[in-house]
């Protein structure tokens, strides 16, 4: 018999590396593995389990990323719901950008013109 738990989870995610594996991930009936908090199928996540206040043990540090103190690192099988595609956001075209910010100096300036105008 397979005993199971439900425990909080905290997953913070460095996109730098999610975003460059590029293969998408669908949920399904299995539960996925981790091991010290990672697993390679999810680059770039670290799960750990919450302090016994029931915060986040999770820390950024700009050298380091994501860390964890590794007694609190999950290790142990979770099921993962969602899809997770790892396709980034496209940026908007250059153009896009000149376009709406002229059209906004544009407004800006007719503004101007009937508040003279009016006055």
């Amino acid at each position: 018999m397979s005993e199971s738990s439900m425990q909080d989870l905290y997953v913070p995610v460095d996109l730098t590396q999610w975003l460059t594996f590029g293969q998408p991930f669908s949920t399904g009936p299995s539960a996925i593995h981790f091991t010290d908090g990672a697993n390679s199928d999810f680059p770039g996540f670290l799960v750990a389990r919450a302090l016994p206040d029931g915060t986040s043990p999770i820390t950024f540090d700009a050298n380091l990323g994501f860390t964890a103190p590794d007694a609190l690192k999950f290790t142990g099988d979770a099921l993962v719901s969602g899809i997770i595609d790892g396709e980034a956001v496209p940026a908007p075209s250059p153009g896009a950008l000149t376009f709406v910010g002229a059209a906004v100096i544009a407004w800006f300036g007719a503004l101007r013109v009937r508040r003279r105008s009016s006055a």
